[in-house]
């Protein structure tokens, strides 16, 4: 049995290579096709007008900018996700006010969030993570009760719904990264989905006013990633060599692969290799947006991101059928060890935690049987030095982020592997 990985990519390794042969002759400054990649993905996405962004934290940024909140306006927000969020909201002179996890969730606690309500809150902004639903209706009346404006990231949980209404209809506005390991894969880029061709237009004038055209050099560090974890993650190659590179990593010390994917390099003696080759963007405190986050979306991204489209359905119905399946063939007594599920929510599943307690234990047990065990890589913003100035704290989200592993789910397992992971997390828990 082939050994299996800890993440996918969605982008080919094909479509990559054609990308680092053509991307050198290619026309930085040309948008023809952004418009149609626009409109498709608004479709796709069920939203009414979608526009196509450089970054996740880019649209964070422009949506709040077009808001013009007060000065000191408090923005509720999720206490796991990329540090660069915080720094947009800081960047505007706003707020960030962290709401815990529910226990055994990953997901705010709406109780908590009332508890932290004050005269300038003004929004609420959560991050949906791992394409696992909250109860949708109560964060909507939480935020219509409180006249709130509720932003949404969604990078997680392309084709989500929750009694049959698709995620987007819930909030004011929603956002997608499209970038490495994502659904709906650009290369780099984000989707900004918002309600009303009036909005839209708005944050397109200060975008065409802010933004410029991409640097070679700036996509080039993407690219690169993506040649380099697309192979790496490829699941015949890292059946038989990256495997066995991560095995001698384990037997020194498991936190070198993580620092490695966390873009903290590869650290071996007074050595750092390596640096900065995955993720690493954003995990310091700004005082401005760096000049290469402002770019124009371009044609050779809306091509991607036009043939991603049409494989998004297909991808996210084969990875749910295994999530499901899974699920069915795990014991109760690890099924107790998984997050809650919204029964009116149709979940995704971009990934499947469960809680456990001894970490190395589980690490050398499921890499030992062929399983590279992964986690997140979003930190605990509040536990970061970074921003341990705000003196917020998030203890069971923290907890949920030492203590949860992710179960492979991807859509081109085969029910053979899919059962041997179910087997191995049964006999883990048996123990």
């Amino acid at each position: 049995m082939r050994k299996i990985p800890r993440g996918v990519y969605y982008l080919s390794f094909g479509r990559i290579l054609q990308t680092l042969v053509t991307y050198p002759f290619k026309n930085f400054s040309s948008q023809s096709k952004v418009e149609e990649f626009e409109k498709e993905a608004s479709l796709k996405l069920n939203s009414p007008h979608a526009l196509a962004m450089p970054h996740a934290r880019i649209s964070l940024y422009y949506l709040l900018k077009h808001y013009r909140l007060d000065a000191g306006s408090e923005v509720l927000m999720s206490p796991t996700t990329l540090p660069d969020m915080v720094n947009m909201v800081l960047l505007l002179g706003l707020k960030p006010v962290f709401v815990d996890f529910k226990e055994n969730t990953h997901t705010a606690d709406i109780s908590k969030a009332e508890k932290l309500l004050t005269s300038k809150s003004k929004v609420l902004y959560l991050t949906h993570l791992y394409g696992i639903l909250p109860d949708m209706n109560e964060i909507l009346t939480f935020t219509q009760k409180n006249d709130l404006i509720f932003i949404q990231d969604c990078t997680q949980s392309y084709g989500t719904s929750f009694e049959g209404k698709p995620v987007t209809e819930f909030a004011n506005a929603t956002f997608y990264s499209t970038c490495s390991l994502k659904d709906l894969h650009t290369h780099m880029g984000s989707l900004l989905c918002v309600k009303s061709a009036d909005q839209m237009r708005a944050i397109r004038k200060n975008t065409v006013r802010d933004f410029h055209p991409l640097s070679k050099r700036y996509f080039w560090k993407f690219l690169k990633e993506d040649l380099v974890a697309s192979l790496a993650l490829n699941p015949y190659l890292f059946s038989f060599f990256t495997y066995y590179v991560f095995k001698i990593l384990f037997a020194i010390d498991a936190k070198l692969i993580e620092d490695l994917i966390d873009g903290r390099g590869l650290k071996l003696g007074p050595w750092t290799f390596f640096k900065g080759l995955f993720g690493g963007s954003g995990d310091e405190r700004r005082t401005k947006i760096p000049h290469d986050m402002l770019y124009h979306f371009n044609d050779l991204q809306a091509e991607v991101g036009l043939q991603g489209l049409k494989d998004m359905d297909d991808f996210e119905h084969r990875r749910r059928q295994n999530t499901l399946l899974l699920i069915e063939h795990l014991s109760d007594k690890a099924k107790t060890r998984l997050p809650h599920l919204e029964e009116k929510a149709h979940h995704s599943f971009w990934r499947i935690p469960i809680y456990v307690d001894d970490q190395k234990h589980f690490e050398h047990f499921l890499f030992n049987h062929g399983i590279d065990p992964g986690k997140t890589t979003l930190p605990c913003l509040p536990d970061m030095d970074i921003f341990k100035d705000l003196k917020q704290s998030a203890p069971v989200a923290l907890k949920m982020g030492k203590h949860s592993y992710f179960l492979p789910n991807f859509h081109y397992l085969n029910e053979r592997e899919i059962k041997h992971v179910a087997s191995t997390i049964n006999q883990y828990f048996a123990l």
